[in-house]
């Protein structure tokens, strides 16, 4: 799982998944589609070129929770800002 930055929403991304209502749309609908969240993601990964961060399963709780709730985690944000 990997986070992508915004300045105004977090999302949940993948190799192949993301949860942008651009590839809800383009990406399950319409069979096959990606979005740039998921392109920025094997673009990063294949450079390597992201930080990865461990969290204890309360935090990632509380990470998901203020995505899916707020559409961004200030949780998350604090924790990248930190290290």
């Amino acid at each position: 799982m990997a986070r992508e930055k915004g300045l105004h929403r977090d999302h949940i991304v993948g190799p192949r998944s993301c949860d942008c209502e651009s590839f809800l749309f383009h990406g399950i609908l319409e069979d096959g589609g990606s979005c740039i969240h998921i392109e920025a993601y094997n673009l990063a990964s294949k450079r390597e070129n992201f930080r990865k961060l461990t969290v204890e399963r309360n935090e990632l709780k509380q990470i998901l929770t203020e995505i899916f709730a707020y559409g961004k985690s200030l949780k998350l944000r604090k924790l990248i800002s930190s290290r």
